[in-house]
């Protein structure tokens, strides 16, 4: 991360920091009334905190960690005018992870108070100048995953989930089921809609789920698993049971198994979200990518990662294909349009990624010969937020969806 200041035209002044290496889930930052300090909140900022701050001195640049919390997470900070407290937006361990609320944090002692206690979203508060009123944004997210033949991916029919509880990377099974990581649980769901619950967890709830091994493992994230905040790999069967832990870092996320049933890789966040493998069956870590990576994807026959990345020489984006075997890297262009998530198609000869216009998301395919790309679907609403190809190839799971929301006011009803 990089932190400059600004003067008013927009011109540079000075940077406070280059290239440090922060972990956050949230760019929105907060400067003090006096002008003093600006807060940036961080997740796991130590191996026993899962969220807190980091105050940058405004004149130095020095950093140091602010208000550690072992339970929650902060976003949308915003300073009270009195200097002593900031309003958030907390992701709460205690309600799996599952919605923000609003709170404020005294500072510099740490503390929380809850603001808000209810089932909704609250996302992006911001305060009136006497710091007596509040607006933040109310949101649900509305959402449906379907599954269409992969030749006409158009032709989406929807999923019954008997819960409306986010759901997060999920995965294709080869019996063509769908393993889905929903609230505090990992479920089987078919396309039909019947569904079991394999495992379940409310204070450490995994949110990242694989199909490894043929079907036979399900690996999946999960927080706090063993002490601490740490965010690791675990394995199960496909019943549930005989659970192993894989990965022992501090936080390990998006799980990809390669078909042979021999590998699973994934991002290292706490080393520099460089793209590693481990063996199914565990063992020591094999660095795959030594550049910081977002979204990846495995191709079918498991030879070759793709992940976007900035071209050193122009600073274009660009997709890059890296061969595991042979260690190297070739580009291909970039549809800039392009947002963040890939896919190879079943034939591993294009990759899919997603494309906004309008207001409206649809799939497009980008040959890795770098000819033309082409649309895959012809949408006319909602937003995508993930999709899948079965492992036969011949299915597509799309999940797509809105967020609705609303602007609250909250008053101190005290003064």
């Amino acid at each position: 991360m990089d932190l400059y200041l600004v003067h008013k035209d927009g011109s540079k002044d000075r940077a406070l920091f280059n290239h440090k290496p922060i972990s956050t889930d949230s760019l929105t930052l907060t400067w003090s009334p006096d002008g003093k300090t600006i807060l940036i909140p961080v997740v796991q900022p130590t191996p026993n905190d899962f969220g807190g701050f980091v105050a940058v001195d405004a004149a130095s640049g020095e950093q140091r960690l602010a208000a550690p919390a072992k339970d929650r997470a902060y976003f949308d900070p915003s300073w009270m005018p009195d200097g002593n407290g900031v309003l958030v937006s907390a992701s709460l361990a205690e309600t799996g992870f599952e919605r923000t609320q609003l709170g404020i944090v005294s500072y510099p002692g740490g503390e929380f108070r809850l603001l808000t206690t209810d089932t909704n979203r609250y996302l992006h508060p911001s305060l009136a100048s006497d710091g007596r009123t509040i607006a933040a944004s109310q949101a649900q997210l509305k959402f449906e995953l379907g599954v269409a033949p992969a030749s006409s991916p158009d032709s989406v029919q929807p999923v019954p989930l008997s819960s409306r509880l986010s759901i997060w990377r999920w995965d294709w099974m080869p019996d063509g089921r769908l393993v889905i990581p929903q609230g505090p649980d990992i479920r089987i769901v078919s396309t039909a809609g019947s569904e079991s619950v394999v495992a379940s967890n409310m204070r450490h709830p995994p949110d990242q789920a694989a199909s490894c091994g043929g079907g036979k493992y399900i690996v999946f994230r999960q927080f706090g698993g063993v002490s601490g905040v740490a965010t690791n790999l675990w394995r199960i069967d496909a019943a549930g049971t005989n659970l192993k832990q894989l990965t022992f870092g501090l936080n390990e996320s998006d799980p990809e198994c390669s078909r042979d049933g021999k590998w699973v890789y994934y991002v290292d966040r706490g080393d520099n979200r460089y793209l590693k493998r481990i063996y199914l069956e565990g063992g020591l870590a094999e660095t795959i990518v030594y550049a910081p990576t977002g979204l990846y994807a495995l191709s079918p026959d498991g030879k070759t990662i793709v992940k976007d990345e900035v071209r050193d020489s122009d600073h274009q984006l660009m997709l890059a294909l890296y061969s595991i075997e042979e260690k190297k890297k070739s580009y291909i262009e970039y549809d800039q349009r392009a947002l963040r998530g890939f896919a190879f198609l079943p034939d591993g000869k294009s990759v899919a990624y997603v494309v906004r216009e309008k207001a409206v998301d649809n799939l497009w395919a980008r040959p890795v010969d770098g000819s033309p790309s082409r649309p895959l679907t012809h949408f006319t609403s909602e937003s995508i937020y993930a999709f899948r190809y079965s492992p036969d190839g011949a299915k597509i799971a799309i999940e797509r969806g809105h967020m609705e929301s609303d602007a609250v006011l909250l008053r101190d009803a005290s003064q």
